[in-house]
């Protein structure tokens, strides 16, 4: 492993970096400072050695589906896309679950799947569930109870009491007793058993402050006592976990037009989003504001995408130590250990590389188990991946 380099960078009370290079990318950092210390609030951490994360190709029993999110139970990993669900042991070999098509009033229905938690003991899976017969469709909720063999649909997730609407769900998470699921016109919904939800608006997702015109929110993370939602034209919420109450964090300096997802660890919550936007903020910093304040608490950083769309980010451990990991388009991967500085992971299918090509769209990541897991597709014909961290 390459020694400890550099020295003190000004306003965040750093002690070195460490040169990433194959097989270790993760050197022994001294502590950067005690929690509080700088400008934006950044917690003491401390690094051990680690090493790089080598990614293998598994089963994805999606054929040409889309894979579109995952989540780990502690003894099962469950993946969801366009009419799937699948589930592994192990990360490697996935078996896709028909039993829950019975579920479908239709035979010719199917639910695009577009986020899925774990909390509570239930696997809650969100998307929208569409009619096969050409009516109208309408933004479900599916729920296991039984480390996903079998499934319970929730529909109307997202409607408040005498709508007809059903928006589409687009992203969930789980924390402090609660999933929280978010969508289609700055729509949310709590729920404490993934079966009966309330549905709560969250007023600040409106398209050029029209009240008429909501923005859809597309990702939603739990951490530090907080619930962080984001999506289109950079919009930021958050609200305390105890209650649903969604207040705004000015979007004038978070720098992604639209925010496809968020994750929170380390005390630090990264956003990432088209145009290869990345954005990092201490839990303490997410704050109400209006105007420039709350919004110029976020730091953009430099997540080695260039220009090309994130999809997905996590945080987790393995292969020894904690880290960021960020998905998108053409294959891209990329890995942080504190979400500020950040090292491309190779694209291709060879052995020092992440199992993706540039014809390939990485959709999701996860962390669970000791390994990182990542769905996607092909642009071309849409067959499906799914690879795994050891």
């Amino acid at each position: 492993c390459p020694p400890v380099s550099g020295g003190f960078e000004r306003g965040r009370s750093r002690k070195g970096y460490c040169v990433f290079n194959y097989p270790c990318r993760f050197c022994a950092l001294e502590d950067y400072g005690q929690k509080g210390v700088g400008d934006r609030g950044w917690p003491g951490v401390h690094r051990k050695a680690g090493k790089a994360l080598v990614w293998r190709a598994g089963t994805s029993a999606f054929d040409n589906s889309h894979v579109r999110a995952a989540a780990y139970s502690g003894s099962k990993y469950v993946a969801v896309g366009a009419g799937r669900i699948a589930s592994s042991t192990n990360g490697v070999t996935w078996t896709e679950n028909t039993a829950q098509k019975s579920n479908w009033a239709n035979p010719n229905d199917y639910v695009d799947f577009y986020g899925i938690a774990y909390g509570g003991g239930k696997f809650v899976a969100v998307g929208y569930w569409a009619n096969g017969d050409g009516g109208a469709g309408w933004g479900v909720a599916a729920v296991s109870a039984d480390d996903g063999v079998t499934w319970t649909m929730q529909a109307n997730v997202l409607s408040f009491g005498g709508e007809t609407i059903s928006p589409k769900i687009y992203g969930i998470t789980f924390g402090n007793g609660k999933f929280v699921a978010v969508g289609r016109w700055g729509r949310s919904a709590y729920s404490a058993n993934g079966s009966s939800w309330t549905a709560a608006q969250i007023g600040s997702f409106n398209y050029l402050d029209n009240p008429l015109y909501y923005e859809d929110a597309l990702s939603v993370a739990h951490g530090d006592g907080k619930f962080v939602v984001v999506g289109r034209n950079g919009k930021v919420a958050f609200s305390g976990d105890a209650a649903i109450d969604w207040k705004w964090v000015a979007n004038a300096l978070i720098g992604i037009k639209d925010i496809n997802s968020i994750a929170f660890g380390n005390n630090t919550f990264i956003a990432a989003g088209n145009g290869g936007g990345l954005m990092r903020v201490a839990s303490s910093q997410v704050v109400e504001g209006t105007g420039d304040n709350g919004g110029n608490n976020w730091e953009a950083v430099d997540g080695k995408f260039d220009t090309t769309h994130i999809f997905g980010v996590a945080y987790g451990g393995a292969a020894g130590v904690n880290r960021f990991i960020a998905v998108g388009d053409n294959g891209k991967m990329s890995e942080s250990p504190d979400g500020a500085t950040w090292t491309a992971i190779n694209t291709g299918t060879g052995a020092t590389q992440n199992q993706f090509t540039g014809e390939e769209r990485i959709n999701c990541v996860i962390s669970g188990g000791g390994k990182f897991i990542a769905g996607g597709n092909a642009y071309s014909g849409n067959a499906s991946k799914i690879v795994y961290s050891e």
